[in-house]
């Protein structure tokens, strides 16, 4: 397996490094009081090890390797899909969970002043806070009859 800590790209880069991965997808869940944040892996079984390795560590990967360039893509994607919301469909998705979370709908242009005012450095901070060191959860489905 290649060493991922030497990788510096995105995150699909550390992705790569699992043989016949099928699908990544990151997830966040935002609460009132707590929220869920984790990845999700659709791969061969041989490799189980390495993709909850790999979920278990990429917290601790951008904790040191996040870089401005990365950060600025996230930006640029995010004010783009606040721009892009069009249909009721779109502004149900949107709101629907500001409502259930914060008893308010957030006005796009609150999004975007606190996300302006994020860096590099900073996200890697609450990366460190929230998953370095930290005891990760795994839920696994299909063959996992292989996984210690």
């Amino acid at each position: 397996m290649v060493d991922i800590y030497q990788q510096h790209n995105l995150m699909h880069e550390y992705c790569k490094v699992i043989p016949n991965l099928q699908q990544y997808d990151a997830i966040y869940s935002p609460y009132s009081d707590c929220g869920i944040f984790g990845h999700y892996f659709n791969g061969e079984p041989d490799y189980t090890q390495h993709m909850s390795h790999l979920g278990g560590t990429i917290g601790e990967i951008f904790s040191h390797y996040l870089s401005d360039v990365d950060v600025t893509r996230a930006k640029n994607k995010l004010y783009n899909e606040l721009l892009s919301v069009q249909s009721a469909s779109d502004v149900m998705q949107q709101y629907g969970p500001q409502f259930l979370n914060l008893n308010r709908k957030v006005p796009r242009s609150e999004i975007a002043l606190r996300v302006s005012s994020m860096d590099a450095r900073y996200l890697q901070d609450i990366c460190k806070k929230w998953f370095v060191n930290q005891e990760p959860s795994f839920t696994s489905w299909g063959p996992i009859d292989q996984i210690a």
